[in-house]
């Protein structure tokens, strides 16, 4: 085994590159590299933004001992300043066992009337294979409420978490990091989206659009949400993808997918934390996964050549 890049403290070897290949289980470093790739190059300068690495959530989850080491952990990693956080879960019974299924755990963080000492954190769970990391989510969301200093909720009594129904659902038995990973740019592209639409409303400066995704190809914001009707990742050069449903034009975020069928999810938003509620619907086909395992890993294989250049 072989280091073959280290992207901002994401190493990656070898053998990792070849787990974007179709048929494979990606493992910490993938994660760790695509979350990196988010942080730096789709959502630069998103300090309110935090993409865990899968290494930290395992620490978080092994080897904090007591309340003081949670908080101290929780401070590294600036929670006072951001608004939403994608938790990577794992099933894996222990910091040396390998585990056999990863989910999404989304922490947002919702302030009541603009006033920040009203601050309520949100628990949203997605699972591709409904049901299996229910137990691991509701202990990792308890673990994230000790960083945040809430002396209330112990490790036997996990916090509220929200398991979305009808998160996309995978048709195999490898694809869960891809949704994963895959589900957290799609959700904080929409996150991403909202903050820029509220900064033009109290600006006269136009928001300049949010570039390609540098992973998939795919544009990220500045959508109309009822026009969101997401084609296949792009290809390199911006080439027309491959990746959606047939017929449909499918991928992450298809406003015609309804139903478990289509693999669609119904994701509600409160910007307020009261009022209305709209719903988005966003689709995975296996097709779109697929596709985007190709682009990932050829994404992977450029960011390798640019550094052995350097």
């Amino acid at each position: 085994m072989t280091q073959v890049l280290n992207y901002h403290d994401a190493v990656v070897y070898d053998t990792d590159v070849a787990l974007f290949g179709d048929g494979e289980w990606l493992n910490d470093n993938c994660i760790n590299w695509f979350f990196r790739v988010l942080e730096h190059e789709v959502f630069p300068g998103r300090t309110d933004l935090l993409f865990m690495d899968p290494a930290v959530v395992s620490c978080m989850m092994n080897q904090c001992d007591d309340l003081e080491e949670y908080e101290d952990l929780g401070r590294g990693l600036e929670l006072a300043i951001r608004s939403m956080v994608f938790v990577p879960v794992n099933n894996a019974a222990g910091p040396f066992s390998r585990g056999s299924h990863w989910s999404l755990l989304v922490c947002d963080r919702r302030i009541a009337g603009g006033d920040e000492r009203r601050s309520r954190w949100r628990f949203r769970h997605f699972d591709s294979s409904e049901g299996s990391n229910r137990t691991p989510a509701e202990l990792t969301a308890a673990k994230f409420v000790k960083m945040l200093g809430e002396k209330t909720v112990g490790e036997d009594k996990p916090s509220r978490v929200e398991h979305v129904r009808e998160a996309p659902q995978q048709r195999n038995a490898f694809d869960c990091g891809m949704y994963t990973i895959l589900l957290a740019e799609r959700l904080a592209s929409k996150a991403a989206a909202a903050t820029a639409a509220a900064s033009q409303q109290s600006s006269t400066t136009p928001t300049p659009p949010v570039v390609a995704s540098a992973v998939t190809g795919v544009p990220r914001c500045n959508v109309n949400p009822r026009q969101d009707s997401e084609a296949a990742p792009a290809g390199k050069g911006g080439e027309a993808g491959t990746g959606g449903d047939a017929g449909s034009g499918g991928g992450l975020c298809s406003v015609d997918s309804f139903g478990r069928d289509k693999t669609s999810v119904a994701v509600e938003e409160n910007g307020s934390g009261e009022g209305s509620r709209a719903v988005e619907t966003m689709a995975m086909s296996p097709t779109f996964v697929s596709s985007a395992r190709t682009l990932a890993r050829e994404r992977l294989s450029r960011c390798i050549e640019n550094q052995r250049r350097c």
